[in-house]
């Protein structure tokens, strides 16, 4: 059977060449060059998907992180209606009633009241804790084992967040002391704001990392 004739003419063949020359960006056309320019277009559609793949560990990043500070976010909320409520049933003692009389603190207050403050800058340490670590998001450059570690202190902030919840049930129990708990109740809103302001910040990072 006779090989296959081509119906190219010299023009035809001299344009083709031209085409795939330019579209190549060739100085000079050769198997050398063809080969060369081959590779590196082959190396940046590998460079491609591996950006792409980058893009995509970045976004999980991000999202876990969102995720952690809506949690955050959610336990702070019911830690201030909490204290809110405590303060509207608690009453001040009236100055002006002679009627009514402040008893004297007794040892087992003193020490609730000092289990309390503990609690209070325990939780306040953690709270700045999980926000230094949430607003230093790294730029979107990230490897497996970054992935890993990132996984490992997921885990660990929930394990937080349980030991928080716990606590904050332990602080329900203990009676209430208004000046301690108006502190707490600031404190919780300040760290609230924050959580906001680190939320944002954080939605802005994942737009600019995916765009």
């Amino acid at each position: 059977m006779p090989p296959p004739t081509t119906d190219l003419s010299a023009e035809d063949t001299t344009a083709l060449v031209e085409r795939l020359q330019s579209l190549l960006e060739l100085d000079e056309l050769s198997f050398a060059s063809i080969s060369h320019a081959i590779t590196h277009l082959s190396a940046r559609d590998t460079h491609a998907q591996v950006a792409k793949t980058r893009v995509g560990l970045v976004e999980t990043q991000l999202k876990a992180h969102l995720a952690t500070m809506r949690d955050e976010e959610v336990l702070i909320d019911r830690w201030i209606n909490e204290l809110e409520s405590s303060l509207s049933n608690t009453k001040q003692p009236d100055s002006n009633s002679e009627s009514e009389v402040v008893p004297p603190p007794t040892h087992e207050s003193e020490s609730k009241r000092e289990v309390l403050l503990r609690k209070a800058k325990e939780d306040r340490a953690t709270l700045d804790g999980m926000k230094a670590r949430g607003c230093g998001i790294a730029a979107p450059e990230i490897t497996f084992s970054q992935l890993n570690r990132l996984q490992e202190s997921n885990a660990n902030k929930k394990d937080e967040i349980k030991e928080k919840q716990a606590r904050l049930r332990a602080f329900q129990g203990l009676p209430a002391n208004l000046d301690l708990a108006r502190d707490k109740l600031r404190t919780a809103r300040e760290a609230q704001m924050e959580l906001v302001r680190t939320r944002e910040k954080l939605l802005g990072q994942m737009a600019a990392g995916v765009a």
